[in-house]
C-alpha cells in the first residue's frame, strides 16, 4: 500500500514542488523526468535484494525485517524534513528523499512479501491466505487513495 500510494501521487507532489503555475509541456516533461528518475531507483534496490535473499546471504525473513526498518526510517525522515525543505524551496533535497524512500520500498520487502507466504503456509491453504492478504492490501490502497486528497488539503498541499 505504501509503495503504490507514493507511486500514484508522486506526480502531484512533484507538481506542488516544481511550479504550480506551469501547466504546459515544460511541466509535463520535467514531471515525467523526475518521476522516471525516482522510479529508476527501484532497479538497484531490487538487484541488491536478489543478492541478499539467497540462502547464503542475509536470508528472507531478516531481509524483510531490515527492509521494513529502512522504510520506517525513510518515512520518518521524509515526514520530518518535507515541510522545512519545501518552505525553503529545496526541491532537489525533497526529490532525493523520495528517491531514498523508493529505494527502501523496493529493497527487500517488495520481493520477500511474495516469497515468504509460499514458504510459510501449507499448500492446502496457501492460495486462500494469499487471497485474503491481497484483499486486505486492496482495501488499504482504497482507503489510502481516498484519504490522500483531504489530508493534503488540510496540511497545505492544494489537491
Amino acid at each position: 500500500v505504501t509503495f503504490f500510494g507514493i507511486a500514484v501521487f508522486l506526480p502531484h507532489i512533484v507538481h506542488d514542488l516544481i511550479d504550480k503555475n506551469d501547466k504546459g509541456e515544460g511541466y509535463l516533461l520535467l514531471n515525467s523526468a523526475v518521476s522516471a528518475l525516482v522510479n529508476c531507483i527501484a532497479i538497484p534496490a531490487t538487484l541488491l535484494s536478489f543478492r541478499l535473499v539467497a540462502d547464503d546471504g542475509l536470508g528472507r525473513r531478516n531481509l524483510q525485517g531490515l527492509s521494513f526498518l529502512f522504510v520506517s526510517v525513510a518515512y520518518a525522515v521524509l515526514a520530518a524534513a518535507f515541510s522545512p525543505l519545501r518552505t525553503i524551496s529545496a526541491t532537489t533535497s525533497v526529490i532525493a528523499l523520495f528517491s531514498a524512500l523508493f529505494f527502501c520500498l523496493n529493497f527487500g520487502a517488495g520481493m520477500t512479501t511474495y516469497i515468504l507466504p509460499q514458504e510459510s503456509f501449507p499448500p492446502e491453504v496457501r492460495a486462500s491466505i494469499n487471497g485474503v492478504a491481497a484483499a486486505a492490501g486492496k482495501l488499504g490502497a482504497i482507503l489510502g487513495a481516498s484519504a490522500f486528497a483531504p489530508t493534503a488539503r488540510q496540511y497545505g498541499m492544494g489537491f
